[in-house]
């Protein structure tokens, strides 16, 4: 069941910290625009030991294999003089959970400091912005270990995203496997990345993910995450979760936007992540809803690896332990029923499962 009738916008406002064994907040952002040569995907997620810290990671994809990471630590900008909370809601903690309040963040950003992502009207519209340094690595770097330290270079990154369908919301939010609140929505992408002296400007369509609760990967065995937003205005977003728990079901949500309305994603059939190399890297996935299947033909068009680390984190590249929780990330082309569309595919999956 999903549903976005009930959300308000506190739901998807940075929210007050959770004195909550493994509490944290995550938010995502992708865009790809092949046309621009460009595509982005950034993640910030709540330091567990500390969750007034944000742990904030901006991957930019260049042509020719070419990668800008970042990864940095830090609690933001400093709130407002008069401390107060956003009236709707949304904030850090006042401290009566056993958080310090005094180093208080400002409550209506997801920041490290240099790399952010702004809730500037909850349910509708939200920035990204960089002003930083970033290591250039190649794909094939980022495969065979862990992001080497070495040359780093300035970079700046300004998104803008605005939402083209209502927030959406994976059954509800209080039945998640790994969080509180789940949500989703595909949007608008609008801005421009100064790379090495050069403006590359980019008008293009992604998705935004935001969720909250208790999160720990040693539970995950692997995932796979599929989203496009094609040029007639459909849109899907299909995600599979395989937990570690015997006899335990895979965790499938998702919807499937058309001129018929939103549906619900009841299965998603792709092939599992088989190596570091994020090998098959074309493939066909088929996302069911109670309105038919959509049968989705993929190919990915690159790519960078990072390791997740528990409960919460993740490292950039390939960690070598067998039990490691490896992720593939990137661009795709996909194409539906004849349209194609600058899309996105993720899938990750223990080291030793890999085929």
């Amino acid at each position: 069941m999903t549903s976005t009738d009930h959300l308000v916008p506190a739901h998807d406002a940075i929210q007050r910290i959770r004195g909550l064994p493994n509490w944290s907040e995550n938010l995502l952002f992708v865009m790809y625009n092949s046309g621009a040569g460009i595509a982005a995907w950034a993640h910030w997620s709540r330091v567990p030991a500390r969750p007034q810290l944000w742990e904030a990671v901006l991957a930019l994809y260049l042509p020719g294999g070419e990668l800008l990471l970042h990864r940095s630590f830090g609690p933001g900008p400093a709130r407002s003089p008069s401390g107060s909370d956003a009236s709707d809601g949304s904030g850090v903690s006042d401290g009566s959970d056993g958080s310090d309040a005094s180093d208080a963040a400002d409550p209506g950003a997801a920041s490290s400091g240099p790399l952010s992502f702004r809730c500037v009207e909850p349910l509708r519209r939200w920035s990204v912005r960089l002003d930083g340094m970033m290591r250039r690595t190649r794909t094939a770097e980022v495969t065979t270990g862990p992001l080497a330290d070495g040359p780093w270079e300035p970079v700046r990154f300004e998104a803008d995203f605005e939402g083209l369908a209502p927030t959406w919301s994976a059954r509800g939010l209080d039945d998640q496997e790994w969080a509180d609140g789940h949500l989703e929505q595909p949007g608008r992408i609008t801005g421009t990345a100064t790379v090495g002296g050069r403006d590359v400007v980019f008008d293009t369509h992604g998705f935004r993910d935001h969720s909250y609760g208790p999160r720990d990967y040693a539970k995950i065995l692997g995932d796979a995450w599929l989203s496009g937003v094609f040029p007639s205005g459909r849109a899907l977003l299909a995600i599979v979760v395989w937990t570690r728990t015997a006899g335990v079901p895979p965790y499938v949500v998702g919807f499937v936007d058309d001129s018929l309305g939103r549906h619900p994603v009841t299965g998603l059939r792709l092939p599992r992540l088989a190596g570091v190399d994020g090998s098959p890297t074309e493939f066909t996935a088929e996302v069911v809803t109670a309105a038919g299947t959509a049968v989705v033909e993929v190919a990915m068009t690159h790519r960078t690896n990072y390791t997740l680390d528990n409960p919460v984190g993740m490292t950039l590249g390939t960690r070598g332990g067998a039990d490691e929780l490896i992720a593939a990330e990137g661009p795709a082309r996909l194409r539906w029923d004849g349209e194609e569309a600058d899309g996105w595919i993720e899938r990750f999956l223990r080291r030793d499962q890999l085929a």
